[in-house]
């Protein structure tokens, strides 16, 4: 008698049934894990670019705009950060893509209408607030960001109520 080796096609079977079964147990734990971790990333990605924005704005001496790319107050499309040259021509300084996953970030001003404009001395034109969060998943995280008189934003950590 040969001494068989490897699985039967039914040995083969039960294993791949039973991890199907425990992968859609799963899925929806690692959904939420990759929220969690996602959201502190956005924060800073967003407070990072503000602080582009207002260095670039006192480097080459004029008004900064920061607008997000679908004109709304939905920023989670992401978001660009422009000048006027001497010219009167609109050069892009840098864009940022829109925020993976299905996160809600959204101002309570600002979108084409009032735009975000960080004057030459690297002050801020308009305030206004920003909200970041998973609209499902309060264990994520939350984040309010307030932009100041001075140009910089206030960071502040929502809690689960």
């Amino acid at each position: 008698m040969k001494k068989q080796i490897g699985f039967t096609l039914i040995e083969l079977m039960t294993t791949m049934a039973i991890l199907a079964i425990i992968v859609s147990y799963a899925a929806p734990n690692f959904k939420g894990m990759f929220e969690q971790k996602n959201i502190p990333g956005i924060a800073r990605q967003f407070e990072n670019s503000i602080k582009l924005a207002r260095t670039e704005a006192i480097n080459r001496n004029t008004t900064i705009e920061i607008r997000s790319t679908s004109g709304t107050t939905d920023w989670s499309q992401g978001w660009y950060i422009e000048f006027t040259n001497p010219d009167d021509k609109i050069e892009l300084i840098r864009r940022f893509e829109a925020l993976q996953g299905s996160p809600t970030f959204t101002s309570t001003v600002f979108d084409d209408s009032t735009r975000l404009q960080i004057l030459s001395n690297g002050q801020a034109q308009t305030l206004g607030n920003f909200n970041l969060s998973y609209p499902n998943n309060c264990e994520a995280g939350s984040y309010t960001f307030k932009l100041l008189n001075s140009g910089l934003l206030r960071k502040q950590v929502n809690e689960c109520p």
